[in-house]
């Protein structure tokens, strides 16, 4: 499969042959939605080459240091990493009520720059965890047109990456925009969502996640105390990233320090 894709001219650069490492590979060839089959080369190479063709349009060469929807906005989006779980998976926090930005493009641009900050491509993290926190949300924050397009950027091109996700205190009003993704994504994926009700089951989560890590957890538990509303967050600690959160070491990602970013 390999030899295959790098015959083709979009596999030809620097970040696609990063990308193309043995545990993508495995992924495009594992049909996760038939108990694990594996599915033939040719089909594995085609979804491949769709996600070097979008990976060259929207990631490749641009400037993961910041995020374009906060540069105009800083209230703009909601996804930031907060920590590492005990099994060296990022774990990342998002709140759509503390987003300001409705915007679909410029919303799915951040989420997708917060990603490849915390599993760099070719690097050793290869699953994320997602905390989606549900405080403030009503009417106003059903996004379908968000909710389709992040599902299917994450099936075709984030292909089983997420570890899990946690629903943090969901609202009724959240099942219109969950009866139209369920179809989007895989048996497999929606076994990986968890809901989590009330105060008490927000700290166990916290506690099993960011164990040990006081500034990480310490935020987490701040933020959960506050309305959810843009702009309604704790202050960031020290050398956190104004528009990603918390940096998180890893050997490819050197390029990715706070340092000079526009606030």
């Amino acid at each position: 499969l390999r030899a295959k894709l790098l015959a083709r001219p979009e596999a030809r650069t620097a970040e696609a042959q990063r990308f193309l490492c043995d545990a993508n590979l495995v992924r495009y060839l594992t049909k996760f939605s038939s108990g694990g089959k594996c599915r033939s080369v040719d089909e594995a190479e085609e979804m491949l080459r769709d996600t070097l063709k979008w990976r060259a349009i929207h990631l490749d060469g641009r400037n993961l240091n910041v995020s374009p929807a906060m540069i105009a906005n800083p209230t703009a989006c909601s996804f930031m990493a907060v920590g590492v779980d005990p099994a060296g998976r990022p774990v990342v926090y998002g709140c759509p009520a503390r987003a300001s930005s409705s915007d679909v493009e410029e919303t799915m641009t951040h989420v997708a720059y917060g990603l490849e900050r915390v599993m760099p491509a070719g690097g050793p993290r290869q699953t994320w965890v997602w905390i989606a926190d549900f405080h403030g949300f009503g009417a106003k924050h059903i996004n379908i047109p968000l909710a389709v397009k992040m599902a299917k950027v994450f099936k075709a091109h984030y292909r089983e990456r997420m570890h899990a996700l946690y629903l943090v205190d969901p609202p009724k009003t959240l099942d219109a925009m969950l009866k139209v993704v369920q179809p989007l994504a895989t048996q497999n994926t929606l076994s990986k969502v968890r809901t989590v009700k009330g105060p008490a089951e927000f700290e166990a989560l916290v506690q099993n996640l960011l164990p040990g890590d006081a500034l990480g957890s310490g935020w987490l538990r701040a933020v959960y105390q506050l309305p959810g509303a843009p702009g309604s967050l704790p202050p960031l600690p020290p050398n956190w990233h104004p528009h990603f959160g918390r940096v998180l070491a890893c050997p490819t990602a050197a390029a990715l320090a706070p340092t000079n970013a526009p606030r």
